[in-house]
């Protein structure tokens, strides 16, 4: 480290933008556009602290050259500060890793990653979480300490197509889409959900992003030339029972496949097992909207977190698929006794039972992960 010093990134909005040209340079070989890490800073608002490392200001020996008095990023992270369960637990979700391909190869990328384990302690996080597709990564990762596994296990709910005319057809009953009126009801059938899947919190301000962001999603599908049917109709929909709003949930296009993203039921529904009835209801009315897949497919496979859905749930026809388990999730776990809160997601006396407990929970589905 006597060469380099590490700061924390003084966010303005040239900072910023100077900061997203050197990730996008950076990654510019993998294809990720700039675009990608602009949508992650906005999705966390205000939540996130960016990392640079750089060339000691005392190591310039040229004052008048003003290029070199600019501060230059050699290698950078953003942590995203994640909290869960209202505020029990703080994850430092770290992503954006990246080094100029010029100073590549020189452990830059090691030192940061070290010091902001360090950096996160301190603070008191309750873990710290990376991810990456790429064996050769997640053995970096691990060896630097992020070397708990977390599995996001995913499965296929099958829905027979023909029912979805059938699917809201009772007078009591309404499905339609979510607007900004229905903002604080989703957040408190979402708060329902909250505890027993183990989910980030969220403001209304997170919602009202998550719409908007929804319907610009929905209308680049409408714009998409691909000849597959996909489900245009993108966003929060929501089950209207005796003019109350009990469940909601939100089905999209994932990699031209079905996904669902997000759901939540009211206590009685949850209570009465039957969440993945009205569930059901609510896409079948979604697909129903979109003629080409109702008459191009008998049946509609559903993408669908396994642990959530069929192991906390228990819900019905959900086969394991595990061609898209998503194992590229490292964690660690401060310890116990450096005056951190990991006593919150203890489910026993050991380690081993706080990691049975994230495995199962805390990587209940990706989208919610991080």
């Amino acid at each position: 480290m006597e060469n380099y010093e590490i700061n924390v990134l003084q966010q303005t909005p040239t900072s910023i933008s100077n900061w997203l040209d050197f990730v996008a340079l950076c990654f510019a070989k993998k294809g990720t556009p700039r675009k990608y890490f602009e949508k992650q800073l906005q999705t966390h608002h205000n939540s996130k602290e960016i990392l640079i490392l750089t060339t000691k200001t005392n190591n310039i020996n040229n004052e008048s050259d003003e290029k070199k008095k600019k501060t230059i990023i050699l290698s950078t992270l953003c942590i995203f500060y994640i909290t869960y369960n209202n505020k029990k637990i703080t994850c430092g979700g770290i992503g954006s890793v990246c080094t100029h391909p010029e100073y590549q190869r020189k452990g830059l990328a090691k030192l940061l990653l070290l010091y902001t384990k360090q950096f996160l302690k301190e603070k008191n996080i309750s873990i710290t979480l990376l991810h990456s597709s790429k064996p050769a990564l997640q053995n970096y990762y691990s060896k630097l300490g992020w070397n708990q596994i977390g599995i996001v296990k995913y499965g296929q709910w099958q829905i027979n197509t023909d029912s979805c005319n059938d699917s809201n057809k009772n007078d009591d009953m309404l499905i339609r889409k979510a607007t900004n009126d229905d903002l604080l009801v989703l957040q408190n059938l979402y708060k329902t959900f909250q505890e027993l899947l183990f989910l980030k919190d969220r403001t209304l301000i997170d919602f009202e992003y998550i719409m908007k962001n929804a319907e610009s999603n929905s209308k680049n599908n409408k714009n998409n030339n691909n000849k597959m049917a996909i489900i245009n109709h993108d966003g929060y929909y929501v089950y209207v029972e005796n003019n109350e709003v009990v469940a909601y949930c939100w089905c999209k296009n994932h990699q031209n496949n079905y996904q669902l993203v997000e759901f939540a039921v009211a206590t009685a529904i949850f209570e009465q097992k039957k969440s993945q009835i009205y569930i059901q209801k609510i896409i079948e009315h979604v697909l129903l909207l979109d003629n080409d897949i109702i008459n191009n497919q008998k049946l509609c496979e559903i993408q669908v977190p396994y642990m959530a859905t069929k192991e906390i749930l228990n819900w019905g026809n959900i086969l394991v698929d595990e061609s898209l388990t998503d194992w590229g999730w490292r964690y660690y776990v401060f310890n116990r006794d450096s005056n951190t809160t990991s006593n919150d997601i203890k489910d026993g006396d050991n380690n081993n039972n706080t990691n049975e407990t994230m495995k199962k929970k805390f990587f209940s589905w990706r989208s919610d992960s991080f």
